[in-house]
């Protein structure tokens, strides 16, 4: 029986020197205690834009079920500060 050892190829690794790193992170908030008047889209709209780039209003939020807290999908860049 004969064994083989695994290919090693490394030619990829060219790629990764010239690339740069985009250290971003998709998150949910949670907004709690909004009153219940600001539960809009365009206002947590508003909110989730001055934390990073907006990406989802969660769909229970848009209906205001229960009024317990507004929940947004944003992006933020990890290399900037809050």
């Amino acid at each position: 029986m004969t064994r083989t050892s695994p290919r090693k190829d490394h030619s990829w690794l060219q790629y990764l020197a010239n690339t740069s790193v985009k250290r971003k992170l998709a998150v949910w908030i949670n907004i709690p205690e909004l009153p219940i008047q600001l539960y809009k889209d365009e206002i947590i709209g508003r909110v989730g834009f001055t934390l990073g780039v907006m990406f989802k209003i969660d769909q229970v939020t848009s209906i205001y079920f229960l009024g317990q807290f507004a929940r947004i999908c944003i992006e933020i860049d990890l290399d900037k500060l809050l």
